[in-house]
């Protein structure tokens, strides 16, 4: 799992800008170079201007490219590598979409269909992965995302998550072939959820806003009798524990 912010990284929230862009005293959207690109809606408001400004604190380098904006989050690219704000306070999409991309690099046979994560910075609640240059996807081409999306599935399940939701623009076509850029809304499964429920319970981790005890139990639940392996012993255990804590059956 993606670790929490360290004493040092929380020491950071309270600091000067990191910044030197921002230590000058610019506007963190002055950093953009296509402001004309981003819908008027989010360039007027203070969304974007943040989005920027968290972007830069996370070591982006002007400039800026505004690449596109969806449910959990902005991406920029500099002249180097993507930059992915979460939309949300906690950006926990974000960090479960970064440690998908992690498990992803380290299988040989996925690691080079999908944009190789550099790091999550929890106190700016950025993702920084490479930024991938080529044509977006679209449904024209979806026999080529949904072929990748079977190739690589099998390998995913077998370290405990499932798919990123299948989106056109979740890939980008370099050179003809898709390359995964979006991980958003994967999930973990078999022994992995296991470890994820019980770092909750053992408080090393929060939970999202909506894993109540009795979400996670049902989580936990769902898990028996699927094909992936599963820790059935360590399950129940974790079953009891949330069952004490109020879980509904």
């Amino acid at each position: 799992m993606i670790a929490p912010p360290t004493a040092r990284l929380r020491h950071r929230m309270r600091a000067l800008p990191q910044s030197a862009f921002i230590r000058a005293g610019h506007r963190a959207l002055d950093a953009v170079s296509n402001l004309d690109d981003i819908p008027p809606g989010l360039l007027h408001g203070t969304a974007m201007n943040t989005a920027a400004y968290r972007a830069l604190e996370a070591g982006a380098e002007p400039p800026l490219e505004y690449i596109g904006a969806g449910a959990t989050g902005i991406v920029f690219c500099d002249p180097y590598l993507a930059f992915k704000v979460a939309r949300h306070d906690r950006g926990k999409t974000i960090a479960d979409e970064a440690e998908w991309l992690q498990t992803a690099a380290s299988i040989p046979a996925v690691r080079p269909h999908v944009a190789r994560l550099w790091h999550y910075d929890p106190v700016n609640r950025v993702l920084v992965r490479e930024c991938v240059r080529g044509t977006t996807g679209t449904w024209g081409a979806s026999r080529k995302i949904i072929d990748l999306w079977e190739l690589i599935a099998p390998y995913m399940l077998a370290e405990g998550w499932t798919m990123p939701e299948l989106k056109e623009d979740s890939a980008v076509f370099v050179d003809g072939a898709p390359k995964i850029v979006d991980a958003g809304m994967a999930s973990r499964v078999s022994n992995r959820l296991l470890a994820y429920v019980e770092a909750i319970l053992d408080g090393r981790i929060d939970p999202d806003d909506y894993e109540d005890y009795s979400t996670l139990a049902f989580y936990v639940r769902r898990e028996f009798g699927q094909k992936e392996p599963l820790d059935e012993e360590r399950a129940h255990r974790l079953l009891a524990r949330l069952y004490a804590l109020g879980a509904r059956e």
